[in-house]
């Protein structure tokens, strides 16, 4: 009974009712997005606003417009007109946009809420990372920082320890210097006598060996002990600074002495964190490992020490100190700047797209792809350029990290650079248009 009353020739084609009713609902929402704009598109768009005919084009039943073909005719052509005037924003943009930001309506299909899920997943982990990856490289830009200092500090303390060395050598042994310990009278504590200025020529005396002569240092126990109490006399006979210059000298010489070791106990701490990095150490952070047992992994070097090497120089030594720098700002700091260039990259396009209403899914994809690359190739810069100098481009002189995060946010360039280079390159590799391979020898 219903096939008599609706013939087959008559019947609504149920397609065209659906494309009829996605029609309809994307011009609504063209309308609703050009009324919110502050261009006036929408004005541009249908002089004099949209007519009631046009409205109902919209609004009617979609059998109404379905069965119309000048009904429908007007209708596309409206919704195309209300398209041209949200350009470069499209009715999906739209819908996406809008549902990464408030959320999508009822009235959103399978593949709609599918599109915007994955965008939100996608952008919510490269956020994610790049604030992980921030943190951990302003933690290795500290551990760098300190490493260098460390070291400069050590390079500081050696020079002024030469100097105090070469001012003590010009003292003499007769005069500035008297002999103090147990078991001396006063005629052999005196200065000794001046001795005779050595002859020039072949009988000239042989120079005689420079010691430094000093008050040894106290134990760690004596050191520590309260001002009031008298420290033990030396065992030992030795000298003592007789004037006020040689004892200068003998202050300034104990002062960069404890320099000295203090700044091997920094080198010995830095070089600990640096074996803890290790990604087959990181289990003695998550499972608490006592101070003693980390302690003991610091001091163990990875292969036998030869002879007079011990565990505490290898522990203490600028060697690994400035092996770990070279190691973090030459690979691990510029391929996680170069991610972080990515990542900014990433936000920054989607904020610009979200502000046109461009947003689309393939915008997710296409993060992610970047950051990968962007990190790949600020990894690389090591190999490409080196590790010991800073890299010279453009008439600008940066470091390897610093050139490694403007790769990240500005690739493309950079891949056109590429291109060029391996294009010229393959260019000279080929032979001549018009050239014919010489035949192959005949096998005997």
């Amino acid at each position: 009974m219903p096939d008599m009353l609706c013939p087959p020739e008559t019947r609504p084609n149920p397609h065209a009712l659906r494309q009829v009713g996605i029609l309809q609902r994307d011009g609504l929402l063209l309308i609703a997005h050009l009324a919110e704009a502050t261009d006036r598109a929408l004005a541009d768009a249908t002089p004099g606003g949209v007519s009631h005919a046009e409205m109902s084009l919209l609004t009617d039943p979609a059998e109404a417009v379905a069965g119309d073909p000048d009904r429908l005719d007007h209708l596309l052509r409206l919704v195309e007109r209300l398209g041209r005037a949200a350009a470069p924003a499209t009715t999906t943009t739209i819908r996406v946009t809008c549902g990464f930001l408030l959320g999508l309506g009822p009235d959103a299909t399978r593949e709609e809420r599918g599109m915007v899920r994955a965008l939100r997943w996608r952008l919510q982990a490269i956020r994610a990372l790049l604030v992980a990856a921030t943190a951990l490289s302003i933690g290795l830009l500290m551990h760098v920082d300190d490493g260098r200092r460390t070291v400069g500090q050590l390079a500081a303390v050696r020079a002024e320890l030469a100097t105090v060395f070469s001012e003590m050598a010009k003292l003499d042994p007769a005069t500035d210097w008297i002999l103090a310990g147990p078991g001396l009278d006063a005629a052999a504590a005196a200065p000794p006598a001046p001795e005779t200025p050595a002859r020039s020529g072949p009988a000239a005396a042989p120079a005689r060996p420079f010691i430094a002569y000093c008050e040894p240092d106290p134990a760690p126990a004596e050191r520590n002990a309260p001002a009031a109490t008298p420290l033990p006399a030396a065992r030992d006979p030795h000298r003592l600074p007789a004037k006020a210059t040689s004892q200068a000298l003998c202050s300034q010489l104990a002062q960069l002495r404890l320099r000295e070791a203090m700044t091997f106990t920094r080198l010995a701490a830095w070089n600990c964190r640096m074996v803890l990095l290790q990604p087959r150490n990181w289990r003695r952070w998550l499972s608490g490992a006592p101070a003693t047992e980390e302690r003991a992994h610091c001091l163990q070097p990875p292969v036998a020490l030869h002879a007079p090497v011990t565990p505490a120089d290898w522990e203490r030594t600028e060697l690994r100190t400035s092996a770990g720098i070279t190691m973090l700002t030459g690979y691990l700091l510029p391929l996680l700047l170069g991610f972080i260039g990515g990542c900014v990259y990433v936000l920054r396009r989607t904020d610009d797209r979200i502000a046109s209403w461009t947003l689309s899914a393939r915008d997710g994809r296409l993060g992610i792809i970047r950051v990968t690359l962007a990190a790949t190739l600020g990894g690389l810069l090591g190999l490409l350029f080196g590790t010991e100098a800073p890299v010279q481009f453009g008439g600008f002189s940066l470091s390897l990290a610093a050139w490694a995060f403007f790769l990240g946010y500005s690739l493309e360039p950079v891949l056109k650079l590429l291109d060029a280079v391996i294009d010229s390159v393959v260019g000279k590799l080929r032979p001549p248009a018009g050239t014919k391979p010489a035949p192959a020898a005949p096998l005997r």
